[in-house]
């Protein structure tokens, strides 16, 4: 699912695509959650090429991060990380490693169900192991700049205030030209949040960002207009960052774009998997019922079929709020899924306390239709309202367990949680 406004990008998609690298001998888990050793000292990007350094944040850091999580044994962060020697393998790289495990037929990486590393993702990755691992410049002060193919020029790069995966997108497609000084014809930069944030001047009531998005997708006038153009994650990187609201970023400031995690409320449920509709805000809810072990959640794969609903998930204030974090959401907050024909087919409330909100008519919360009684209409989009705003999936999905995909990093695209519009 893909939203309109604030961090609620991704909440299904099938979700599946992504979390991480490990799992079997090398490092298991799929989300964001549990917590793990030290990640060491490797700060995201360190010397990669910043196509390499996106798909590692957005496939791989939430557990091979710093700190570790999900039962990840290393860090995979940097190019020394990934020019090591792989534990329990002889004579292969870790990066090496990477490329088997994301191509394996049994036991891939990422270890969710579904889609694993999108081909355009993969292509680039192989390439870059088969052609030696060479270094690049994202993280190491170029800023965005020094992807395969490099940001061309000697333009400045991005400003520190863009997520990373955007700021690899603009140095790499859209900097050569419109970057500082200008070049190629091109009128204006895109170096900044701001410079994205700006009003067309052709085009009335659409921002720089949302033209930019036009021209990466046009079949008659794309852009960039030479070389290769923009890969279906460049655009979904975009199309993401717009879905969710614009958010600023760190990348370049050190922490290699990568948030902390928070809990705004202070808040935390503390009672483990004792039975309530308030428990382990933001896990994985319907995989854990069905006895999956999504994000190392649900080890022994104890079954509860019957509290298994079809819409299950948590809605918080951030995009970065950790794992059974209470979310205290505002009265008013309400989620409505709209089925293929245009109509609401059911509404659901989040708890004030957790956050939590299912479509299975536990007292006090609203009522919708179990996974086993009749048919959700599919595919299906959603729509959430708070403080007089709304937010709109754009992209219709058929997976209705929000938090697969909206993990405290985020996964397959999703910037992290899924939040009402502020």
């Amino acid at each position: 699912m893909r939203f309109l406004l604030a961090s609620i990008v991704v909440l299904g998609v099938a979700c599946g695509d992504a979390t991480i690298l490990g799992g079997s001998n090398e490092g298991s888990g799929g989300g964001a959650g549990g917590a793990g050793g030290s990640g060491g000292g490797s700060t995201l990007g360190d010397g990669l090429p910043c196509d390499i350094a996106s798909t590692l944040r957005t496939r791989c850091a939430s557990c091979h991060g710093s700190p570790l999580a999900g039962g990840a044994p290393y860090a995979i962060l940097s190019l020394a990380d990934l020019q090591a020697a792989a534990p329990g393998h002889p004579g292969e790289t870790v990066g090496a490693r990477c490329v088997a495990r994301m191509t394996a037929a049994t036991s891939p990486m990422p270890p969710g169900s579904g889609p694993t590393v999108p081909s355009a993702e993969l292509t680039a990755f192989q390439a870059w192991v088969t052609g030696g691992l060479q270094p690049g410049s994202c993280g190491t002060g170029g800023g965005a700049g020094g992807g395969t193919g490099g940001a061309g020029g000697g333009s400045s790069p991005p400003a520190n205030d863009l997520p990373c995966d955007l700021a690899a997108v603009l140095g790499s497609k859209c900097i050569s030209c419109h970057g500082s000084p200008l070049s190629g014809g091109a009128t204006f930069t895109l170096t900044s949040r701001a410079d994205l944030l700006a009003m067309s001047a052709a085009y009335a009531g659409q921002t720089i960002a949302q033209r930019s998005l036009v021209r990466m997708q046009s079949a008659t006038s794309p852009m960039p207009p030479a070389g290769p153009g923009a890969s279906p994650t460049d655009i979904a990187t975009l199309q993401g960052w717009i879905t969710a609201g614009t958010p600023a970023g760190s990348c370049g400031t050190g922490d290699g774009g990568v948030a902390a995690l928070t809990c705004a409320s202070g808040s935390m449920w503390t009672r483990g998997n004792s039975e309530s509709f308030e428990m382990n805000p933001g896990l994985a809810c319907v995989s854990c019922h069905l006895g999956n072990n999504f994000g190392n959640q649900n080890p022994n794969h104890v079954r509860q079929v019957g509290e298994a609903y079809f819409f299950m998930g948590t809605a918080y204030p951030g995009l970065n709020e950790q794992n059974t974090c209470n979310a205290h959401p505002p009265a008013g907050v309400n989620i409505q899924i709209i089925g293929p024909d245009g109509g609401v087919f059911t509404e659901l409330v989040p708890s004030p306390t957790s956050g939590n909100f299912a479509s299975d008519g536990y007292a006090g919360f609203s009522t919708g239709r179990s996974m086993y009684n009749s048919p959700v209409p599919v595919p299906f989009t959603v729509r959430i309202t708070a403080n007089n705003k709304t937010l709109t999936m754009t992209t219709p999905t058929t997976n209705g367990d929000c938090n697969q995909c909206h993990t405290e990093r985020g996964l397959n695209g999703a910037p992290g949680r899924v939040t009402w519009p502020q």
